[in-house]
């Protein structure tokens, strides 16, 4: 039986909806606001956020591989080591 129910809910989208939140109305407000705003508006809020570059890149915090940093929280500087991949020895050769 349990199965069947978690079968159900993966095909079917209205099977599980999650709880309503306290902000709801204010979040459906927001993303009204944000439907209507043309890329430029939309890349303009992204920006005065932070997580948006003017160019359109993310910002360091939102990006998959944040900037290296050190103990001290400074950033890394140092290149990344040389390949690690192992090169497999010749037949008879000495390794």
């Amino acid at each position: 039986m349990a199965r069947r129910s978690q079968a159900r809910a993966q095909t079917d989208p209205d099977a599980w909806k999650p709880p309503p939140h306290g902000n709801a109305e204010v979040h459906r407000l927001i993303m009204e606001e944000w439907k209507r705003m043309t890329p430029a508006e939309a890349l303009e809020s992204l920006v005065q956020a932070g997580i948006c570059t003017p160019d359109g890149e993310l910002t360091a915090p939102y990006r998959d591989e944040p900037e290296p940093r050190d103990a001290r929280g400074k950033r890394n500087m140092t290149p990344p080591p040389a390949s690690t991949k192992r090169v497999k020895a010749r037949r008879g050769s000495r390794a």
